[in-house]
């Protein structure tokens, strides 16, 4: 009699970078629970294991003593036929066969490196506006949110190039890191320059 598996999940999305865990996996039956009927307060336990199709390890996964399967940080993007065993006393094992399928994770914080100018007005010195974080390899990039295209201007969105105030008002500036195979594209982060009017020019007398 080979063991039967039940609960856990035969599909697992998992995020890379991150941690997932399943419920429990439990066995039933099997030749060791066959030979202790004569004796019915002997629990039957079952060792768990798990590892590709082709009975390999899976980097990053495991099972605890629980059968409760772990997808860990070290698993990369993509997808892997999993098959989780049961093995009774007496040797004999059930499988269940389980997808891990690994997707792009969350990035780390992004945040503004480069500190706000203060008490700045129309046609002063540019900014070299910069952002830092974030994960993996993607393009950082500053850029002007739409709202405050009247109030300040910028010539790329490449990170440190230069802004130019235009107007008295609030520039709002919007810091983002793109995406790569790994992780998805970061949080939009915000700094705000709030540009002053210049002072009145004094009458001019000859």
């Amino acid at each position: 009699e080979i063991p039967a598996i039940s609960g856990g999940s035969s599909s697992v999305t998992h995020p890379y970078g991150t941690t997932t865990t399943t419920s429990a996996f439990t066995a039933s039956g099997g030749n060791a629970s066959s030979l202790s009927k004569t004796d019915m307060s002997t629990p039957i336990s079952y060792t768990w294991s798990v590892t590709a199709t082709n009975g390999s390890a899976i980097n990053g996964v495991s099972i605890n003593s629980s059968g409760v399967l772990t997808v860990g940080t070290g698993l990369a993007v993509g997808t892997v036929n999993a098959v989780v065993k049961a093995t009774d006393g007496s040797g004999t094992v059930g499988t269940y066969a389980v997808t891990i399928t690994t997707v792009p994770g969350p990035q780390s914080g992004v945040t503004f490196s480069s500190t706000a100018p203060v008490n700045h007005h129309p046609g002063g010195s540019t900014y070299a506006a910069t952002i830092t974080g974030g994960s993996g390899t993607g393009t950082f990039s500053v850029s002007v949110d739409p709202g405050s295209s009247g109030v300040c201007s910028k010539s790329s969105t490449t990170n440190g190039s230069a802004v130019t105030f235009l107007a008295a008002g609030n520039c709002v500036l919007n810091g983002q890191r793109a995406g790569d195979s790994n992780y998805q594209a970061s949080s939009v982060v915000q700094q705000t320059v709030v540009v002053t009017p210049r002072s009145a020019q004094s009458t001019l007398s000859f």
